[in-house]
């Protein structure tokens, strides 16, 4: 938590960065990537699902916090604002559903570890 106010106190408001572009291209090839690898196992109902939709949904929810926080004008923040609103939290919160409803659900009846009873099953 000092780190924050440190980074607070000493970053500057406005900056000028090199491969802007390149940044901005690789968050959005990361979204893609994930939302197709969530796609991919989510079909196949393979165990990896939920790990590539919370990661998808982390990276919609960055994209929208920067595309609104690094909107350089008036019409662009208001663009970013309704693409947050409207595409990428709508992504996230999808991605998040997805997650919990592919999480492994356990057996009826099963023991497992940390279960009431203790144990795990064998």
């Amino acid at each position: 938590m000092p780190w924050l106010v440190v980074l607070a106190a000493t970053l500057p408001s406005t900056t000028v960065v090199r491969h802007w572009d390149v940044a901005w291209v690789g968050l959005d090839c990361a979204l893609g990537l994930g939302l197709g690898a969530t796609a991919w196992w989510w079909r196949r109902r393979d165990h990896r699902t939920s790990l590539a939709a919370v990661a998808t949904a982390t990276l919609a929810g960055a994209d929208a916090w920067f595309d609104v926080c690094t909107s350089p004008g008036a019409g662009e923040a208001v663009l970013a604002v309704a693409l947050a609103v409207f595409v990428e939290l709508p992504v996230a919160v999808l991605c998040v559903a997805v997650a919990a409803a592919s999480l492994p659900r356990p057996v009826a009846g099963q023991l497992t570890a940390g279960a009431p009873g203790g144990g795990s099953a064998r």
